[in-house]
């Protein structure tokens, strides 16, 4: 295992190569929110050149503490490597994702709980009450610029086949 394990960094970009540095810790240790992730999404946001983003609220990525950050940290975030993808959603189909994901997340029956961790977002803030039966536990949605619209449509970037309802990628970027 280790000469495999050998190998496959060896045919990799410099893992060492210090890429940057955090003043926090970054991680997924927390069901809600983030640091990990608010970078990971800041960087799927830029990639796409919009405002809003998502990925799932995966619990891999090995913490990475204050200091330097290597290639091999930013690797870990999201080891598969996916694209960064854009989509138009309407805000109808923005509160259907969230409100079925946090169905999910909070399932008070435990055969009804997903994943464990709520679908990571940018650009935009719920109003959440978790006591409200499902589909009605959004109570309200903005973006930077005001109220999510439900009939209007919204850029949004993600990565993987998870990060938006199936079916709803229109392009991929690189």
């Amino acid at each position: 295992m280790a000469a495999l394990v050998a190998d496959a960094r060896e045919v990799s970009v410099d893992l060492e190569r210090e890429v940057g540095h955090t003043p926090i810790a970054l991680h997924r240790g927390t069901c809600l929110e983030a640091s990990m992730d608010d970078v990971l999404l800041a960087a799927i946001a830029r990639a796409a050149g919009i405002e809003i983003a998502f990925s799932n609220g995966w619990r891999y990525g090995a913490p990475i503490p204050s200091g330097p950050v290597t290639a091999e940290n930013l690797w870990n975030i999201v080891p598969v490597d996916p694209p960064v993808s854009r989509v138009d959603l309407t805000g109808a189909e923005i509160i259907e994702m969230m409100e079925e994901n946090i169905k999910h997340t909070f399932s008070c029956k435990p055969f009804g709980q997903m994943g464990g961790y709520v679908k990571r977002f940018r650009g935009l803030v719920f109003c959440v009450k978790l006591e409200n039966p499902k589909g009605l536990r959004i109570d309200g949605a903005f973006t930077q610029h005001g109220p999510l619209e439900r009939t209007e449509s919204y850029s949004a970037g993600f990565i993987t086949a998870k990060g938006v309802p199936e079916g709803l990628a229109e392009t991929g970027l690189t």
